[in-house]
């Protein structure tokens, strides 16, 4: 859960290039959010093809396909492969996806609800019809502390069924183009686990910059998003595992990812 409150800085609305499309659980299901074609590398030590991952979605009337592909994971076919459906009505949006990982052979269905009222409701389930994340995400506008740094405050409490993890995760609006995002996460015994605090901020130019620092383990994500004039986005994400480490930037892990809609 954890790497998704990293990757979940940016994400306050549905309809978002790769700028603000990130991992979170407040948003839709992953093939409707991601963007049509994408492609990454870890830049770590060399480039290799088991270092590259790709990622293809197609419409076929109203149903989303999509594939993956993973070396590291699954070198023989495609990493996933999945299928994705939206459901408006007039008081509430659904959206639900069903995944194939050949890697292990599991099957998953990740799901999430929208009503009127902005209360988003998701949860994903495998196979075996076993829970595995439950989050209900609600964004707060009239409380007087978030009306004056910013337009929206969002909570967003969520459960991991098996570990009993409750966790939960704050963002807020500070003025017009930033977002401060801490979290915190307790275990089944009510104990803190960890917790941490992410901001983004949005340039004059269009680009992103975000970064997250979990000072259990003094680790540090970064990344920077920037929006090219022909519709496609290039990301540049930076992993240190830890800053206390004697050669942070040795131990630093990067990652590029390319994408673009046609």
């Amino acid at each position: 859960m954890y790497t998704s409150l990293v990757l979940g800085l940016l994400a306050y609305a549905d309809d978002r290039s790769i700028v603000d499309k990130m991992s979170s659980p407040r948003a839709t299901v992953p093939l409707l959010s991601n963007p049509g074609r994408q492609i990454s590398s870890d830049a770590k030590n060399q480039l290799s093809w088991s270092a590259f991952r790709g990622a293809w979605r197609e419409s076929i009337g109203d149903v989303q396909t999509g594939v993956t592909l993973d070396q590291s994971k699954h070198s023989d076919f495609f990493s996933t492969a999945a299928l994705a459906k939206r459901v408006v009505d007039k008081d509430l949006k659904l959206d639900a996806q069903v995944t194939h990982d050949f890697s292990d052979q599991n099957t998953k269905i990740d799901a999430s609800l929208l009503t009127k009222d902005g209360l988003r409701i998701s949860g994903d389930i495998d196979r075996n019809m076993k829970v595995g994340r439950v989050e209900v995400s609600k964004s707060l506008n009239e409380l007087p502390l978030s009306r004056q740094l910013g337009e929206r405050l969002t909570l967003s409490p969520s459960l991991e069924v098996e570990s009993r993890e409750i966790t939960l995760e704050v963002a807020q609006d500070i003025g017009e183009k930033n977002v401060v995002v801490p979290s915190a996460t307790l275990n089944s015994d009510g104990s803190l686990n960890r917790w941490g605090v992410g901001w983004m901020s949005r340039l004059n130019n269009g680009d992103a910059i975000a970064a997250r620092l979990d000072p259990r383990d003094t680790k540090l994500d970064v990344r920077y998003d920037r929006q090219c004039d022909d519709g496609s986005q290039w990301r540049i994400n930076a992993n240190l595992p830890s800053l206390s480490s004697g050669n942070v930037l040795s131990d630093t892990e990067w990652s590029v990812t390319r994408a673009w809609s046609k």
